[in-house]
């Protein structure tokens, strides 16, 4: 616990105020926080300082008045962090997205915390210190401009973002050592993921909601405050999904569901997330909503984020399981892709090999659809040793999708996912998994890292996918930007055409085999442009070939 003390102390710039002026200075995008201690006494300040469709007990008002930051307001709510000797304490927490002087003023019906004032200094990050930890470039948006607008994510700064998520659904859950995380945290950023998916009040199994959804646990919610913190330390952004859908969905209020995704946003928005609104929504038939009850709540999630370029979305259920047969969808683009707070679609294809085979073709439909909005399988074929998951099926679901147009991959591992650790083991199924430490270096996520760094590696969001530049093979993927570079997987390896048009016979192209398994290089060479050209691979496992034009 105090290690988790200090590293909030370190990330946040923090200050006490009592109606007086501080200067302080932040970096861009830094998350800095204020603290206030309210007047009143309240029975249920997480409530009471919420109502919905109503305006928040706290808001903070910041300003921008010099450089980058001049002209611009942003307006956060507070958020209740606990009591104080009684008395309710309150924070809010900004991350100023631009440079520049920024001057800030509380609101409230509260005496206690109405009137306080004072001015932020914002400077940027160097370069180096970007290259250090990539999420000190801002929040992740959607590529809005150039010839691929609408395909990709990026940084706020316009720094390609590429996603790798992996799946830490029980992660939040209680008695979990944030030692524990941190090895989780770590093990991933070393193999080239960059987005951790954490889950929140579920099936009311999740915290840091009571039953009722009504009674925070206040210490839970700030050991997962330590744990986004950590992930953004550490480089990676946090994947924040607010509810699960299902029948128990009509158990409670949109009032009770609105309420905690406002309380998120305030407490988690300054940090580096994405939000996904919920997940499953269709589960048991919209959780007898209906699918407008979910449009309008995704549009209620959307207009509370302060910082409207932020990525949102949701999660469904696949068709073929009991609870997604009365509203079967394979992707979100069915239904929601025109939603205008919809930012990117997902697809889900469940958990065996005939379904894992759909992701390409699920890719092709998504990437189809008008206008473009990236798009993403958020659940494959999660791994299970002992479930005999093939780590070929999931390199296959990683690449396919890929290269047919995804704007990247999740993945999912037993234990990891399950947060099966020593000191909170899980009981949520009935399966067998292998403990978290063993299930990081499950041979599937092995290579979905060596993936991720193949495609960090080069320029991959300039790809567009060109199947049609592979001649007489199904089984094989390919991207392109044609006449200057070519990404082609092999799934069971072989010899492959690959038509290097536009290109002429003048042009000289350089190419290499690289091993998906093991992330290394095989049997270079050169070819001439000009037509199609055959490439044999080295042998009948998957293989990644790539072709690119030699400059001058």
């Amino acid at each position: 616990m105090k290690q988790l003390r200090f590293l909030l102390t370190g990330l946040l710039a923090f200050i006490m105020l009592s109606n007086i002026q501080a200067i302080v200075e932040v970096k861009k995008w830094e998350p800095f926080e204020i603290r206030f201690v309210a007047r009143t006494i309240y029975d249920n300040p997480y409530v009471q300082a919420m109502p919905d469709k109503g305006d928040a007990l706290l808001k903070v008002v910041f300003t921008g008045t010099s450089e980058e930051a001049m002209g611009k307001t942003y307006t956060v709510e507070g958020f209740w962090d606990g009591n104080w000797d009684k008395r309710s304490t309150f924070r809010i927490r900004f991350a100023p997205p631009a440079t520049g002087v920024w001057k800030y003023e509380s609101f409230s019906a509260d005496e206690g915390m109405n009137g306080e004032k004072g001015e932020i200094t914002c400077t940027d990050w160097t370069d180096q210190e970007k290259l250090e930890n990539p999420t000190r470039r801002g929040h992740i948006h959607v590529c809005r401009d150039g010839d691929r607008a609408g395909r990709y994510f990026e940084y706020a700064d316009g720094t390609p973002f590429f996603w790798l998520a992996d799946i830490w659904s029980y992660w939040t859950k209680k008695g979990i050592h944030f030692s524990s995380f941190q090895d989780v945290v770590r093990d991933r950023v070393k193999k080239g993921f960059t987005v951790g998916m954490m889950r929140f009040s579920s099936n009311r199994r999740g915290v840091p909601l009571d039953r009722t959804c009504d009674t925070m646990d206040i210490n839970e919610m700030r050991k997962i405050d330590g744990m986004v913190a950590y992930v953004n330390s550490k480089g990676m952004t946090a994947w924040i999904l607010h509810w699960w859908g299902g029948n128990y969905v009509k158990e409670l209020s949109v009032e009770k569901m609105r309420r905690f995704n406002r309380y998120l946003v305030a407490r988690l928005g300054a940090y580096n997330v994405v939000w996904v609104a919920a997940g499953e929504y269709n589960l048991d038939n919209y959780g007898g909503m209906g699918i407008d009850y979910w449009k309008d709540y995704g549009a209620n999630l959307k207009s509370l984020d302060p910082y409207q370029k932020r990525v949102l979305s949701i999660h469904h259920t696949p068709p073929g399981w009991s609870g997604g047969n009365e509203a079967p969808q394979w992707s979100t683009g069915e239904l929601l892709h025109n939603e205008k707070w919809m930012d990117f679609n997902q697809f889900q294809v469940g958990h065996n090999d005939w379904r894992q085979e759909k992701i390409p073709e699920i890719a092709r439909h998504e990437y189809a659809l008008a206008p473009p909005k990236p798009f993403l399988c958020t659940e494959p074929w999660i791994e299970f040793l002992k479930q005999e998951t093939p780590a070929d099926m999931v390199r296959f679901g990683g690449w396919s999708a890929i290269l047919s147009g995804a704007a990247g991959h999740t993945y999912g591992a037993g234990g990891v996912w399950i947060a099966h650790v020593p000191e909170a083991p899980s009981n949520v199924f009935s399966y067998d998994f292998d403990w978290y430490h063993k299930a990081l270096d499950y041979p599937g996520g092995n290579g979905i890292g060596i993936m991720s760094r193949f495609f960090q590696s080069i320029d991959w969001w300039k790809l567009e996918p060109a199947q049609n530049l592979i001649k007489e093979n199904k089984d094989n993927y390919c991207s392109a930007v044609p006449g200057k570079e070519y990404v082609v997987y092999l799934r069971y390896g072989g010899s492959v055409e690959v038509d290097l048009a536009p290109s002429t016979n003048k042009d000289k192209f350089s190419y290499h085999w690289f091993d998906p398994r093991t992330g290394t290089d095989h049997s270079t060479g050169s070819v001439t442009g000009g037509g199609t050209k055959s490439f044999n691979a080295p042998d009948n496992f998957d293989w990644v070939l790539h072709v690119k034009a030699v400059t001058n």
